[in-house]
This record gives C-alpha cells, structure tokens and sequence, in this order.
C-alpha cells in the first residue's frame, strides 16, 4: 500500500502525463480536492459549459464502497471538519457517473485504483459537425470494410445494414469503388452475418456477459447483438480509437477503450465476475505466428475462463495478399494462416476449438458466382469464422 506522499507524486505525474496527452483536445484536471465542493453537480455543469466539443475532464479524488464511504462521510469527514480541513463527502463510482450523465460529459474511463483512490476521464461529446473524418485518417484495410458495408446498405435490399458505415464513407467525399470488388464483397457480407449470429448464440446462452470487440476498428457490432443486458467493450490502440471517438460516442452498456491486443494491461478495467466473450474479426491475419500466440496467451491468462470469436485465414492468402481483389489496393499484408482451428490450440493449450466454418457457408446462399467459388477455387482457402472456449 502505497503512502499518501507516494500518491501524491504518483498523482502529479498522471496529471502531468494527462496535460500532455489531451492540451490538443483541452482539458480540466482536478487533483485531490473534489471531495471538498459543496455543489458536486455545479461543479461537473461547469466543466461541460468550458470544455469544448472532444475536451476531456481528469478527476483523481477519494472512493470506496458505499458501506466504506457511507462511515467516511458520518465521521472522518467530520472530524477533519473540525480542525477547518473542508471535506465534504466523496462519492462512489456509481455517483459519479451519473454526475457525469446528468452534466453531458461521457465517462471514458471511472475506476476505483487501489479500491481507494478515484480515476475519471471523462468526454465532452463532438458535435456532428465540429470535427470531420479525412481520408488519412481511416486505415486502408479499415476502408475495405467500411465500403463494402456502405455499399451493402445502399442497395435495394440489402443483407446487412450499416448507416453508420454509410454516413462515413459518404462523409469522405472520395471514389472507394477500388476497396469494394465483387469477391471481399460477397465475403464481409457474409462475415458480418456468421459473426452475429454466433455472438446471438453465445449470448443467449450467457445474456449478462461482458464482450469485448478487440481491434474493433470502426465496428459496431454492439448494435447488431445488443440483448439489453450485455456489457460491450470496443477495444483498439489509441491512435485508432482517438479517430472512432469522431464518429462514435460511448454509449449505455458500450464503451470504447485504448488496449494493445498483445499487451492485457487494459483487461484491468473489465468486469471480472461474468463470462467473457471477445470477438476478433479482421485482425489475426494481419498479426505474426508468434505475434497470435502472444494475444492467446494474454487472453487466457486475462480471464479464467472464456470464449473468443475469430476470423481466420489460410496459408494460401497470405502467400498471395498481393493478389487479393481489395488488399493489393492497400499497403497491408496478411502475415500467417492456417488450415485449422487446432493449429491455435497447438499456440495455446487451454483453448479448446468449438466450432468452425467457412464463409463459403453464407456466402454460397446468395449469387451464382458465390456458389461457384464457394464450390472450386475458395473451397479450401476462404476464411473461416471459429469458436474457440477456455
């Protein structure tokens, strides 16, 4: 347990390394003297009345569990009143929240470190038009996705329906007819189709899990399975998830959260005590042999017990990306494959392969064409959506 000079130095430099990190954005950093406000709620208006559209609140205070708190604030709190110290109260997490909810401010990240010392960063929302996606700003395999989806969505009938992608690529205001050919589409059709679907699956079975969208680009899959009870984690790097706050704001039940899929620092800050269920959709291609091994093993030693969804792709591909109808349009490269599932248990023992199936599945149920490659070349080279459990 850390002293209260050592969290006093430790708290100067978060707030210093915080100051760097959001002065593009502006912000308000409150160090150790919230607990002391009359008017917690005045206080949290004001910060949304100053902050301008992106800006970001840093709050480090006191908390506790509410039976802690509540014998806090009907004695120390007196007493330190006593000797002209101030205090007020200090708050729960849950208090705090919802003076962020009431104030407008999105919570970005509210933990309680140490179970005593309190850490909020908190957002004020962008409006719609104060900030606008450039086209350097969207990775390009992110915009192989994005159009196709956009593409889906316009049609007549469409299989899938994204407004969202719609909204983007129309913003961008450039030709993406190059990220859009008839084959990648047929196959992010039927990605985005068996990916839900086995998500429903796994969430009617486990309604109060905690999913984590791990590399979700510009995804959102939360609003295609949403129960109404699950608790959605949109997790990328920071740089991918500053360019998603622009177009996305975290909303009930869904948060987007800065992590490294090699490093399970950020797995700190998810629930514990439910199943957890973490999705992988056009990620591990673009990742080492080892680089995979290194994210499997820092899943199964993140949480005892859970499930991963995952696109897979093979050998074949990753010889021939170069040739790929959409990737040669990028500067991307697939980096390994495999020919099963098990070939991910063999990286990582504990997992155990649930399923698998190749999109060939879906994709031979809607045009001549997707039947024909499902039935020649793309039989044993199309990409495969597996279930993995540990």
């Amino acid at each position: 347990m850390k002293s209260d000079a050592e969290y006093k130095e430790l708290s100067i430099r978060e707030f210093t390394k915080a100051a760097e990190v959001y002065d593009s954005n502006h912000a308000v950093i409150c160090a150790n003297s919230f607990h002391h406000y009359p008017n917690p709620q005045a206080f949290f208006d004001g910060v949304a009345r100053v902050l301008r559209p992106g800006g970001k609140l840093v709050l480090r205070d006191y908390t506790a569990a509410a039976p802690i708190l509540w014998l806090m604030n009907r004695t120390e709190m007196p007493l330190a009143n006593l000797i002209g110290h101030g205090d007020v109260r200090a708050y729960t997490l849950d208090e705090v929240r919802a003076l962020c909810t009431v104030s407008g401010l999105v919570p970005v990240t509210l933990e309680a470190q140490k179970k005593f010392r309190l850490h909020l960063v908190a957002r004020k929302p962008v409006d719609s038009d104060d900030e606008q996606l450039q086209f350097g700003d969207i990775q390009e395999t992110a915009l192989v996705t994005l159009a196709i989806r956009a593409s889906e969505t316009a049609r007549p009938n469409p299989r899938i329906r994204d407004e969202k992608a719609a909204k983007i690529i129309s913003s961008l205001g450039v030709d993406v007819s190059k990220y859009d050919p008839f084959l990648s589409h047929e196959g992010v059709v039927a990605r985005t189709i068996m990916f839900a679907d086995a998500l429903r699956a796994l969430i009617e079975v486990h309604p109060d899990a905690v999913c984590v969208n791990l590399g979700c680009g510009f995804d959102d899959k939360f609003s295609q399975v949403d129960n109404g009870q699950i608790e959605w984690f949109d997790v990328d790097l920071p740089d991918q998830i500053a360019v998603r706050r622009k177009v996305f704001e975290d909303r009930p039940r869904c948060t987007m959260l800065e992590g490294d899929a090699l490093d399970g620092a950020w797995t700190a800050q998810l629930p514990k005590d439910r199943p957890i269920i973490v999705v992988m959709e056009g990620v591990l291609e673009y990742f080492t042999k080892e680089q995979t091994a290194t994210c499997l093993h820092m899943l199964c030693d993140s949480f005892e017990h859970g499930w991963l969804v995952s696109e897979m792709n093979s050998m074949f591909m990753v010889k021939h990306s170069k040739q790929h109808d959409a990737i040669k349009n990028t500067n991307a490269e697939f980096k390994w494959g495999t020919d099963s599932g098990e070939e991910f248990v063999e990286l990582e023992p504990r997992l155990q392969l649930v399923s698998e199936q190749s999109y060939n599945v879906e994709m031979r149920k809607h045009t001549l064409r997707g039947k024909l490659f499902a039935a020649t070349f793309g039989k044993n080279v199309n990409n495969r959506l597996a279930v993995f459990a540990w």
